[in-house]
């Protein structure tokens, strides 16, 4: 009997202690924050990620589809160009020898660029008869008075519903000196006086622009400036009234274009 009680008794029952579960329950909450705390970064950084490509994607559409009409634009002193500013974002409007969306099937079409209130970028060409076009027939006018007829509702796409701001800026070249160019705001008197277009853009991609309101748009749009040089730094810090997710996602291109 006594020697089943000493048996049993030196087999005694193994149980964790409260300070053992405690100690357990701390290392485990430390794992499981460890493990959050890294989902959540490679979320952020796969979302960021996401958006960048976004906007990177539709700057180049855009950059290379103005590329490719300012290629192929029309240099005469008798033709009509328009580059315009209507307050907050730019316009243009030029002779290509390119394809319209609708009208003659000749390869000359009028092309054009502006921003719609929606604040998306649109591109409208309308194809035109070459032979039957009456032009300006001087070359004294200024660029920004010479207005080609707008596209037609129909003639017009949206060619990016990221781009929010859209400025042109101009290298001018001297009459008396073709080295002395400079980079203006209001483009020359004379085509023959354009040496290039710079154009700028600001890029907002679809799912930050969500976060925005239609009045916050046009906000955000206002701060920035004509003088493009200070948009990168305008984009890298806060916007006043605009959330901080939608602001800290704002990407700015620029590109040039060579007239001649």
């Amino acid at each position: 009997m006594n020697a089943a009680r000493a048996k049993s008794g030196s087999c005694p029952r193994q149980a964790f202690t409260l300070v053992e579960m405690l100690v357990a329950m701390g290392i485990l909450s430390i794992i499981v924050v460890f493990v959050m705390s890294l989902v959540n970064s490679v979320v952020f950084t796969t979302m960021s990620s996401s958006k960048r490509i976004d906007a990177d994607g539709n700057a180049r559409l855009v950059l290379d589809r103005m590329a490719f009409d300012v290629e192929k634009m029309l240099i005469r002193a008798d033709l009509d160009y328009s580059f315009l500013n209507s307050g907050l974002n730019d316009s243009c409007a030029f002779y290509t020898a390119q394809m319209g969306y609708s009208g003659n099937t000749r390869a000359i079409a009028i092309v054009n660029y502006q921003i719609n209130p929606n604040f998306e970028l649109e591109r409208g060409t309308k194809a035109i008869d070459w032979n039957n076009t009456v032009f300006s027939g001087t070359n004294n006018q200024s660029l920004t008075s010479r207005m080609l007829p707008p596209p037609d509702p129909d003639d017009c796409q949206v060619l990016s519903d990221a781009v929010f701001r859209y400025k042109i800026n101009f290298w001018v070249r001297n009459d008396l000196n073709a080295l002395d160019q400079k980079l203006e705001v209001v483009p020359p008197a004379r085509i023959k006086n354009l040496t290039a277009i710079v154009v700028s853009i600001a890029v907002l991609d679809e799912r930050s622009r969500r976060l925005l309101l239609p009045g916050q748009l046009t906000s955000l749009a206002q701060a920035f400036p004509d003088a493009v040089d200070n948009w990168a730094s305008i984009a890298a810090r806060p916007i006043a009234n605009i959330p901080k997710s939608a602001s800290a996602n704002i990407r700015v291109y620029q590109r040039t274009y060579y007239i001649q």
